[in-house]
């Protein structure tokens, strides 16, 4: 199975917080992992705003920051291009969407994947009316 994680539920992997299990599950059952290529920005950036918060201490930030790097690496990555972004045109006219939201459908429907997981209920919405088989991680 081909399962593609968002930001928000890519983090839950590497910082514990809720919808952490099942994002550990479903990482254990994919066949691949999939993601846009913004996801190592916006992943690395929630680290960066929890070790500024003094929620992440350095040695945790570097452990978890090489980890991530790591698996990152062996994902099936999406890269934004001109192609991509002209896939979210249609995807921010029919919901409201942030526009790095909308990268995030655009790839998990370029990938054909089999199943989206996010943790935005607005992004989730959106996915689910694009025609993609959604889990949300919120809880």
């Amino acid at each position: 199975m081909r399962v593609f994680f968002d930001s928000s539920s890519l983090t839950k992997r590497y910082l514990y917080e809720n919808g952490s299990d099942r994002v550990v599950e479903l990482f254990e059952i994919a066949e691949k992992v999939v993601v846009c290529t913004i996801a190592y920005s916006e992943v690395l950036s929630a680290f960066n705003r929890g070790k500024r918060a003094g929620d992440f201490p350095a040695a945790k930030y570097k452990k978890a920051k090489a980890f991530f790097t790591e698996e990152f690496l062996e994902m099936d990555i999406i890269p934004v291009d001109t192609k991509l972004a002209l896939k979210t045109d249609s995807l921010l006219e029919e919901s409201v969407l942030r526009g790095m939201d909308s990268l995030h459908i655009a790839s998990a429907l370029d990938a054909k994947v089999d199943l989206f997981v996010s943790s935005d209920k607005k992004q989730i919405e959106a996915a689910v009316k694009a025609g993609l088989k959604v889990e949300s991680v919120a809880c």
